[in-house]
């Protein structure tokens, strides 16, 4: 109303003006003053707005326009006033197997129902059952309720549920138990997980963090190991172990002993697996990555020595008979005396060998007993003698010649003196006499480089000097002034 009368328009939900009185949506009554929906549909609810404008004023109303669909009946263990929608679920202690319906039935006397909602009778039992796996009441019987998510129970009859443990959640009530993370997750050691968002990439065996996720993961140290995922520390290892590396993933991993003892070594790092030191060599203390060699040329008397002590052999010796390894050159099939010689061409290096080894295809070598590959060379053909032979053979003649030498001189001097006279003629080497003096001569020097003849009485020397000259053969020639005097 108002003077003068109004102009009247509607709006829809959209705030679309509604145009007249044609189609479903149309203004009707007097001046158009009544909104007039016919054919509902569920898209027309919403809220319309009606304006009212005169020459001095406007004026706004609204319309908030339900449309409800077409009930539906409600479904079993559910009911209503009506037997349709909107329903209610069936209270613990009643079922409803049925649709439509305006109410629920009771159990029977003395029975109950775990949970809302039920369809049947064959729900309902004695109100002093336990509590199924999966529920808890405060007496742990029924009427139960179910476990929440990250909850569950495994057992019946309970007052309370269990948090799901580290790496394991739950995402539905009323569980029995929990879910795993995937395969490498983890939930950092935290417990009652909901969500399997809540697993994170855990650490890999033989690594840890605080977390027991990545990022952060280490390796465990040495000595310790540990054979699962997700971890936040290591497991040390037993009687005082150890191990060979980091990163271990198991106990037996652990050594009684990873350090080479005294008497092994290992090149690479002192630990296991370790060999023996050969002979003429130890070690005194674990972990060597080497051996040390004997002193003064003595070697021990067999492998795996701890002791400088232990270096008893002196140099160029043999280890003791029936007891020591074969020296080398030698072998048996022991290692140990009694030993046998190398054969020609092959050799044994070091001590204790059980076998010679053969020199390489067209190597030789000179003797038997050889020691050392390198005694092993290149057949030549000899088409002579060795030079050792013709060394031999020279010293032979030699002594031979210096013998014969001394033989004609011993004659010639036995010839000399047993010639016609009776004087014993005596030669002497003048190198050493530079001055006359009885027995010489006419008192002259006695000429160096000659024999010079004495005797035995000075009053028996000639009067005429004798003189000596070498022979063509080289044999001292005494001559005399006179013939007659010989």
């Amino acid at each position: 109303t108002g003077d003068p009368f109004p102009t009247i328009t509607w709006a829809d939900p959209k705030n679309a003006t509604i145009q007249g009185d044609a189609g479903r949506i149309k203004q009707t009554g007097p001046h158009g003053s009544v909104l007039d929906i016919t054919e509902a549909r569920l898209t027309d609810g919403g809220m319309y707005t009606c304006t009212a404008t005169n020459t001095k004023s406007s004026a706004t109303a609204t319309a908030h326009v339900i449309v409800q669909d077409q009930p539906q009946k409600c479904p079993s263990g559910r009911s209503s006033d009506s037997g349709y929608t909107p329903c209610t679920n069936c209270a613990i202690g009643t079922y409803q197997p049925e649709t439509g319906q305006t109410s629920c039935k009771a159990c029977p006397s003395g029975q109950t129902t775990d949970n809302e909602g039920s369809t049947s009778l064959t729900q309902c039992h004695d109100a002093n059952t336990p509590c199924a796996v999966g529920t808890f009441s405060q007496s742990g019987l029924q009427p139960c309720e179910p476990c929440n998510t990250g909850t569950f129970q495994d057992g019946t009859g309970q007052k309370k549920c269990k948090d799901c443990k580290a790496n394991t959640y739950q995402d539905h009530t009323g569980s029995k138990d929990c879910t795993a993370c995937p395969q490498g997750q983890t939930t950092n050691g935290n417990t009652g997980s909901k969500s399997k968002n809540d697993c994170k990439g855990m650490c890999p065996p033989g690594q840890y963090s605080t977390t027991g996720s990545s990022p952060g993961c280490v390796e465990c140290a040495k000595g310790t190991y540990q054979p699962q995922p997700g971890q936040t520390s290591c497991i040390q290892c037993p009687g005082g172990n150890t191990t060979d590396h980091t990163g271990s993933i198991s106990q037996d991993s652990c050594k009684t002993y990873a350090k080479c003892p005294p008497g092994e070594y290992n090149a690479v790092n002192g630990y296991n697996p370790c060999t023996q030191c050969d002979i003429g060599f130890y070690s005194t203390d674990p972990g060597a990555t080497s051996c040390l060699k004997c002193s003064g040329g003595f070697i021990t008397t067999k492998k795996g020595s701890t002791s400088p002590q232990d270096c008893t052999v002196p140099p160029k010796t043999e280890p003791p008979t029936g007891a020591g390894p074969c020296d080398p050159g030698y072998s048996s099939t022991t290692g140990t005396a009694p030993c046998n010689q190398c054969p020609v061409n092959t050799y044994a290096k070091g001590y204790g060998n059980k076998e010679c080894t053969k020199c390489p295809d067209g190597m030789v070598t000179d003797d038997v007993a050889s020691e050392e590959p390198g005694d092993c060379h290149a057949a030549e053909k000899q088409t002579g003698l060795s030079t050792g032979t013709l060394s031999v053979i020279g010293v032979i003649i030699g002594v031979v010649v210096l013998v014969s030498i001394v033989v004609i001189l011993l004659f010639v001097r036995h010839r000399r003196l047993n010639a016609g006279s009776t004087n014993r003629l005596v030669l002497s080497d003048t190198a050493t006499a530079g001055t006359s003096g009885a027995g010489y001569g006419t008192g002259g020097d006695a000429p160096r480089g000659f024999m010079n003849p004495m005797y035995d009485d000075p009053a028996e020397r000639s009067g005429n000097p004798i003189e000596l000259s070498e022979t063509s053969h080289g044999v001292l020639n005494p001559t005399f002034t006179s013939p007659g005097e010989v």
